[in-house]
């Protein structure tokens, strides 16, 4: 019997750090950002992030940016795993659009169904130190894959504050700017 094949897997939280994934899910292949139209963010009531249903209030919303990676059955066991499922999170299949790939056969606009755990806790929370460090990072390593500047500081921040002196706009400003394919 053949394998199964690997799973698109979309991350809005801690997981759009590349650092995390590929150190919980060692076969995960990062493959470029994408955005799930919609949807809300939010920490919830456990201090993690969450997304709400686009029928949940408030509206309208702009949609979630995340992290896509290509993970193989083991690390797919492995991530649930790590989000606690099926207690803490639930695993659902929806439709991302790709914002940024460099994956050969993943081009802007292509859309993928991915996993995406979503949590039906939905209080509103804060976010503790630990995981306002691993969402910092991720911040920054997203920063690489063409997050929006606008996305992080309009959606992200609110949650999550800065923990460097510098701030974000060093991530995406300065010298480096001929580098970086996410300014055209």
């Amino acid at each position: 019997m053949a394998d199964p094949p690997p799973t698109y897997y979309f991350a809005y939280g801690s997981n759009i750090s590349t650092t995390q994934m590929l150190d919980r899910c060692p076969s995960s292949t990062p493959l470029g950002l994408a955005h799930l139209s919609g949807w809300t963010f939010q920490i919830n009531q456990r201090g993690y992030a969450n997304i709400l249903h686009p029928s949940t209030p408030p509206s309208p919303p702009i949609g979630i940016y995340g992290m896509l990676y290509l993970l193989d059955p083991t690390d797919e066991q492995t991530l649930d795993f790590h989000e606690f499922v099926p207690i803490n999170y639930q695993k659902h299949y929806l439709r991302v659009t790709i914002i940024y790939s460099t994956a050969e056969g993943l081009s802007t606009g292509m859309r993928v169904d991915a996993l995406v755990y979503v949590s039906d806790l939905t209080t509103p929370g804060f976010a503790g130190n630990e995981y306002i460090h691993r969402m910092n990072r991720g911040i920054v390593e997203a920063g690489g894959w063409c997050m929006p500047p606008w996305y992080v500081f309009r959606v992200l921040r609110p949650y999550i504050p800065e923990e460097s002196e510098l701030g974000d706009r060093d991530l995406w400003e300065g010298e480096d700017d001929a580098w970086n394919p996410c300014i055209s």
